[in-house]
């Protein structure tokens, strides 16, 4: 049933051969995913892809770690744009690909990915480590930096992954410095690790998204001080928004996920990619599934969602400007910056 709906979609929006075969169940779709085996990336690609079989679309998930995302989003952009390949990524994972003369944040139709469809929002959240604080809060945290500020002892130590993270962090730090608590930011290369330094004491606090974390920091009872974003989270209820707890700027920090492709991709191939998934997310158990695993589950039109990830990226883009933090890791990130 569901491939006579595609092929009908297909002929209506005026397909190609290739886009055709497409929507013929003729091949497997590789879906790309940033994290390892097991990571949150990889567990929200399957259940893509899962729900792709129900509907009788076979795909297949290739787990592409390292470099902080580059290799699989490497893989993404080089790929044929006839659909095959796409991968379910952070919406902040295509701010790290661009072209070799822009910096990173460049806004996303400059760079090489382009957006099919939202799979839905997840929730940045400042985690402390256990033994930081006797009375875990914001209030509590900032008291502590402070302190340490005053008294000239080392500044609280506060680690990091990922462009979403690093622009929260960013703006957490700014912030914290015009209260005079400052903080030490640290960059980890993976998301597992970060957590890792948090327990073992080597960080006072972390900037997670709660879709990579959220059974961890159930199971191992880590103090959360707030939420970045303008919208409670819904998996973490007690824990309240960081723009009414002082932080104004960290209400303009948000996170989700979605669907990317090739920049080249035809539009219809895209409509027809949006039908298919679309179709496949509908499906009860993917989506509690997606709220298991810290994801809350939306839908959005492609105008909207293409300045969504446009505006993100912009503001990465603006932010590491401002406090010269390098996400890129290229010798002069910051050529394109406006100058001060």
């Amino acid at each position: 049933m569901m491939k006579k709906v595609l092929w009908a979609l297909a002929v209506l929006i005026g397909l190609t051969a290739p886009d055709l075969a497409l929507a013929q169940d003729t091949k497997e779709i590789a879906i790309v995913s940033t994290g390892g085996p097991g990571s949150g990336n990889s567990i929200l690609t399957n259940i893509v892809k899962t729900a792709l079989r129900k509907v009788g679309r076979p795909s297949t998930v290739h787990d592409l770690p390292g470099a902080g995302g580059r290799v699989a989003l490497k893989t993404i952009a080089l790929a044929p744009a006839d659909g095959y390949t796409i991968g379910v990524l952070g919406d902040g994972n295509t701010m790290v690909l661009v072209p070799a003369d822009e910096i990173a944040g460049e806004s996303l139709l400059g760079g090489r990915l382009k957006p099919i469809m939202t799979i839905g929002d997840t929730y940045l959240e400042l985690v402390a480590r256990k033994s930081l604080l006797t009375e875990p809060s914001f209030e509590n945290f900032l008291k502590e930096g402070k302190r340490r500020n005053k008294a000239k002892e080392k500044n609280l130590q506060c680690g990091w992954y990922g462009p979403n993270g690093g622009l929260a962090m960013a703006v957490l730090a700014g912030y914290m410095a015009e209260v005079e608590a400052e903080i030490h930011l640290i960059l980890y290369q993976d998301a597992g690790f970060l957590m890792l330094s948090l327990e073992r004491g080597e960080v006072d606090c972390i900037v997670v998204a709660v879709s990579s974390t959220l059974l961890s920091m159930a199971e191992r009872a880590v103090p959360v001080l707030g939420t970045f974003g303008q919208r409670k989270d819904p998996f973490l209820p007690s824990s309240r928004l960081l723009a009414e707890l002082g932080c104004a700027p960290c209400g303009n920090i948000t996170a989700g996920y979605g669907v990317f492709g090739p920049k080249d991709m035809s539009s219809q191939t895209v409509a027809l990619l949006r039908g298919l998934i679309g179709e496949a997310l509908k499906d009860e158990e993917a989506k509690a599934l997606l709220k298991l695993n810290g994801v809350d589950p939306r839908t959005s039109t492609l105008e909207d969602y293409t300045k969504e990830v446009e505006k993100r990226s912009d503001n990465t883009k603006r932010f590491l400007c401002e406090t010269r933090i390098n996400l890129s890791e290229r010798k002069n990130p910051f050529a394109n910056c406006p100058a001060k």
